[in-house]
């Protein structure tokens, strides 16, 4: 297999992500299309399923449409489980950045924590109402510096993180529910990882395994509630998607990822112990 990850992708990403990032303030527009600029995106046209192929990631910030895999994720959540669901899916993305900082070379983790920023936040500003975006900002540029600072990245990111954290207990939604969403958005984002004739996007892999991760923060951060509504359910949701993200192995794409069968498997698994959560309590 091919890896989409060559320098090109890093350093076009990363400047795409930095121009956007310096263009757009809070509450800014920008869009999960921006994908479709990224290099290592497919030939469609990225995650937007637009025409055209992979253009300069420099032009990110202007995308128009969400990412096809997920374009139906959110439906028929309330208004406040929407936010919460979009909220937890930006913390995905931070969280799968914060395992990527553990490697020397910052600037994938600043890009991933840009794309984030980028797709959710800029694209869906009427679910981030009461967040501030500014630290996860802040972290996305440090990372994408000449000369990075691994502690005042990881503090930025860290305040980001809990910026959600502290709106997500606002809003107080059953993390079943929204567990659930991220594990349908994981879903996918990993039917496009593997474009065929060898060639393996790293970004969807990225992303796909940030909502999985997403999936068992949500479940986590409910767990008092959810245990009172059935322990026994939410022991084995819990069991379910650890065994769901093992099936990554980490943020960076291995040359033959897991086979989506397997993963649309233990999708399944995870979504059916969720069910006796997701109601009471």
């Amino acid at each position: 297999m091919i890896i989409l990850r060559q320098t090109v992708w890093r350093s076009l990403t990363a400047v795409g992500v930095a121009s956007a990032l310096a263009a757009c303030g809070p509450g800014g527009e920008g869009g999960e299309a921006g994908e479709q600029g990224r290099p290592g995106a497919h030939s469609e046209g990225g995650e937007a399923g637009e025409g055209g192929g992979a253009a300069p990631a420099a032009a990110a910030p202007a995308g128009e449409a969400g990412e096809a895999g997920i374009a139906g994720v959110m439906d028929g959540l309330s208004e406040t489980e929407r936010s919460a669901a979009r909220l937890q899916q930006l913390k995905g993305f931070f969280m799968a950045a914060d395992v990527l900082m553990s490697e020397p070379d910052l600037a994938p983790a600043g890009v991933l924590i840009g794309q984030g920023v980028l797709e959710v936040y800029e694209a869906f500003p009427g679910d981030m109402t009461g967040y501030n975006v500014t630290q996860a900002q802040a972290a996305s540029r440090i990372g994408l510096a000449p000369n990075p600072s691994q502690p005042e990245m990881a503090r930025a990111l860290s305040e980001a993180m809990a910026g959600i954290d502290a709106r997500l207990t606002e809003l107080n939604v059953n993390g079943a529910v929204i567990a659930g969403r991220m594990i349908d958005a994981s879903e996918g984002l990993y039917r496009h990882v593997d474009l065929g004739e060898g060639l393996i996007d790293e970004t969807e892999y990225q992303h796909s395994f940030a909502a999985a991760l997403a999936a068992r923060d949500a479940l986590a951060r409910d767990e008092r509630r959810l245990r009172r509504v059935n322990a026994a359910a939410y022991a084995e949701a819990s069991r379910e998607v650890d065994a769901f993200i093992a099936l990554w192995n980490g943020p960076d794409a291995p040359a033959t990822p897991t086979p989506l069968g397997q993963i649309l498997a233990q999708g399944s698994r995870v979504q059916l112990a969720l069910s006796a959560l997701q109601t009471g309590g």
